[in-house]
């Protein structure tokens, strides 16, 4: 199923066997755009203005699919890392609905407000009927363009990129085809100028929309009919909490970008058009990063799903460095070669000097620029959009923006370009500062995380039952009150509770992250002559189904406080309309009796943290309280205990 195993081999490899193709699917789009705009310009320059209106609202709609595939990306990749096959299928056909969606609201609302959004973005009333031609045909068949993008995320997700790129590459090629004959009407077609450069994008992106799906769906099983009616809400939210964030992440450039625009023009044509060399120019160099970013989205995902932050973090120094690196040549490469490469494009002096003085100030930040790319793509990879959105924003619109008209004010136009620098050094500096503090405490976690687990599996591989065999006490006592159904019993341990609840008729499931307890587990229902299934997992990794327990155990079962909120606030969800959870743990006071749980207040809980964890549950049965345990030779004696018994309503 997995095309590209990221979790194991060299990380090197992997980035680079990724890299290299997405370099060449980015040549290709870029090629088409450039092919587009060729042909187009053949129609005269009202064709050619008609079709520079269009770029904002098809850029509006690449974002956002963007953003999708971003979304896609990041869980499809967590979820083969952690070994959900269920989930990657209902992940990745969930996300092609929601790009169908999002293509359809486009192009309903698109043709209903075609002409007065084009008025609104400043289009004269004799290029309308251009723009009509061209929109209409695009807004008809955007979704061809918008569920490929997304496809292609969840296909970069299981770690190949080599198909997308060739996907793009031949998407590309058909345009380029195509363009000549419908927009000029060879071969016995009809002139349809700019209908026609529409329509040819359109049929290029069929075969791209067609072979997604072949491989989505038949190479590598990733649709399934079954998706489309199991777990949707959950991956709607799971997607949409990445991808939303992420969307408004790429809105931020262009918006930025017309206001630079707007800025240099105080300084004439001239400026506009050594800016816009400069920009071209610049864009060749960021290719590079472009790639290893969006390779290294799927590499952070796959292992933080895996848990494989050590290799994560490998391979983040491994791009920070090739990002100096890169940046470093190519800035000294435009300080060499700025002027011949201006020369190709013009032979104004004053656009000249405006694209000579940008090549000279903004490349040398090329690395920290990229810095601030390979990190959101990790937090995007990660499934933490947020930081990749704050460091935009911080970069286009609290530094740069402000600063560039500040600096325009004293220094001219180099003040803009200067400002561009500055806001690249201060967010990349901030950004590799954040990242590698992050990358330390979640290795320390995992290494904490690591220690217990040993610990645990030492513990338990005895004969000797710790906790006993018989059940909880408090459970016991409120058995009655539980819904016999489906019961998941989290942290179970060697099964004495699992097994007590079985033999009323519940259907019961046993969560924890020792084999060696399971083993236990397994054993006492053996003997107990009662059914229960065993899932040997790390609390932090189990996939919560949507609405899927009648019952939920939690005895005892104490974890670091971040792991404890985000499974509390999966288990309110887990839980079916009418659903009980029931849970006993030690509180901080707990720590002067000694008389069992962690040592460490930290993993105790309390009313009213519990209270919060579990916001959209009712709490039936709510306390803090001493009372004696006997539970085997690790819970006995006097004991500091909050006990809650919650139901879901709706």
């Amino acid at each position: 199923m997995i095309q590209r195993d990221l979790t194991h081999g060299s990380e090197r490899q992997h980035l680079l066997a990724m890299s290299i193709p997405t370099i060449w699917g980015i040549l290709a789009i870029m090629a088409m755009h450039l092919a587009d705009t060729w042909y187009v310009g053949q129609l005269g320059t009202d064709a050619l203005a008609a079709m520079g209106f269009t770029f904002p609202v098809v850029m509006i709609i690449g974002s956002l699919a963007f953003g999708v595939g971003t979304g896609t990306s990041a869980v499809i990749a967590q979820a083969i890392g952690s070994e959900r096959t269920d989930w990657v299928r209902s992940y990745s056909t969930q996300s092609l609905i929601i790009a169908l969606a999002i293509a359809l609201v486009f192009a309903v609302v698109g043709l209903l407000t075609l002409e007065p959004v084009f008025r609104l973005l400043g289009a004269p009333e004799r290029l309308l009927p251009l723009i009509r031609d061209y929109m209409g045909v695009w807004y008809l068949g955007g979704f061809l363009v918008v569920v490929p993008m997304v496809g292609n995320a969840g296909i970069r997700a299981a770690g190949n990129t080599r198909l997308p790129s060739y996907v793009m590459m031949g998407v590309a090629l058909t345009n380029l085809v195509l363009d000549p004959v419908f927009i000029f009407g060879l071969f016995g077609f009809p002139r349809m100028e700019l209908q026609g450069a529409a329509l040819a994008t359109l049929c290029a992106y069929v075969v791209a929309c067609t072979i997604m799906l072949y491989v989505l769906g038949v190479k590598l099983k990733f649709l399934s009919l079954q998706a489309l009616r199991q777990g949707v809400v959950q991956s709607w939210r799971d997607i949409l909490r990445i991808a939303v964030p992420s969307a408004g992440t790429n809105l931020i450039a262009p918006v930025a970008t017309a206001i630079t625009t707007w800025l240099i023009a105080q300084y004439g044509a001239d400026a506009i058009a050594g800016y816009s060399i400069a920009a071209r120019i610049e864009s060749l160099g960021l290719i590079a990063f472009g790639a290893l970013a969006t390779s290294l989205a799927p590499f952070a995902g796959q292992n933080w799903g895996a848990r494989k932050l050590d290799r994560l973090n490998r391979a983040l120094d491994l791009s920070f460095r090739f990002a100096w690196l890169w940046g470093l040549l190519f800035a000294v490469l435009l300080w060499v070669a700025a002027e011949p490469l201006i020369g190709l494009f013009t032979r104004d002096p004053e656009a000249i000097a405006a694209a000579k003085h940008y090549l000279y100030i903004v490349p040398v930040t090329f690395g920290l620029l990229g810095t601030i790319m390979m990190t959101s793509s990790v937090s995007n990879g990660t499934g933490n959009p947020h930081p990749a959105l704050l460091m935009t924003l911080l970069r286009l619109l609290l530094v740069y923006l402000p600063l560039a008209w500040l600096l325009s004010q004293w220094l001219g136009l180099e003040g803009i370009f200067l400002a561009n620098a500055v806001a690249n050094v201060l967010v990349g500096v901030g950004a590799f500062l954040w990242i590698k503090r992050k990358c330390r405490r979640g290795t320390n976690a995992r290494q904490a995380e690591q220690r217990r687990k040993a610990m645990w599996e030492e513990r338990y591989a005895t004969d000797e039952y710790l906790f006993g065999t018989e059940p909880n006490d408090f459970l016991r006592e409120h058995a009655a009150e539980l819904p016999v159904g489906d019961t998941l019993s989290i942290g179970e341990g060697e099964g004495r509770n699992a097994v007590f609840l079985a033999g009323l008729g519940h259907r019961v499931t046993a969560l924890d992250a020792s084999a060696a307890a399971l083993e236990k587990a397994r054993k006492l229902a053996r003997e107990k002559q009662v059914d229960i299934e065993t899932v040997h997992n790390n609390l932090d990794n189990y996939r919560f189904e949507a609405r899927r327990w009648d019952t939920v155990v939690s005895i005892f079962c104490h974890m670091p406080v971040q792991m404890r909120r985000r499974l509390h606030q999966q288990v309110v969800k887990a839980l079916r309309p009418g659903g009980i959870f029931i849970l006993e743990a030690y509180t901080p006071a707990q720590l002067k009796y000694g008389t069992g749980g962690p040592p460490v207040e930290a993993l105790m809980m309390n009313l009213a943290s519990l209270r919060e964890e579990l916001k959209g549950l009712e709490f039936i049965h709510a306390l803090e309280t001493t009372r004696e345990i006997h539970e085997g030779k690790w819970h006995h004696g006097m004991s500091a205990v909050v006990q809650v018994i919650a139901r879901r309503v709706g």
